[in-house]
């Protein structure tokens, strides 16, 4: 049975690496792609959150909420059909301006029904850091 897997980007912060930045303003698209074995034999991508509003800005050292959630789906492979859903879970973002980054999961890290887990993504530029912080929660099987 496939896995349902809610992905919420939680809040993004930023770190100038030199402490006295002003603030960050930032744009772009975070989202996440499940795919099997090659991340190029993807089956589905979808938004998590797209800045619907434009640029937001991002103080230094200050976390701002944001709460955007996108439902994926996740193989079983010992309980369904190869390949009919993606074994691997990939999300992160493209910042205009900044970089990109991303984190995967297999379908076997997430083994608990409703219990969230806490995944960061760190984009880098020179000394400057985003953070992208995220909760990873099955809500269930179908």
């Amino acid at each position: 049975m496939p896995k349902i897997i809610d992905a919420t980007l939680v809040a993004i912060s930023f770190d100038s690496g030199t402490g006295g930045a002003a603030d960050l303003e930032i744009s772009g698209r975070i989202f996440g792609t499940t795919f099997n074995e090659n991340p190029h034999e993807e089956k589905s991508q979808r938004d998590i959150f797209t800045f619907p509003d434009g640029p937001i800005t991002v103080a230094q050292g200050t976390p701002t909420a944001i709460n955007s959630t996108a439902t994926f789906v996740l193989s079983t492979p010992s309980t369904e059909p190869e390949r009919l859903n993606g074994k691997f879970l990939q999300f992160g973002g493209s910042l205009d301006n900044f970089g990109s980054g991303s984190k995967t999961i297999t379908t076997f890290d997430i083994i608990q029904v409703n219990q969230p887990q806490s995944h960061s993504v760190r984009i880098v530029s020179g000394n400057a850091e985003i953070r992208l912080d995220f909760t990873l929660n099955e809500t269930g099987f179908f």
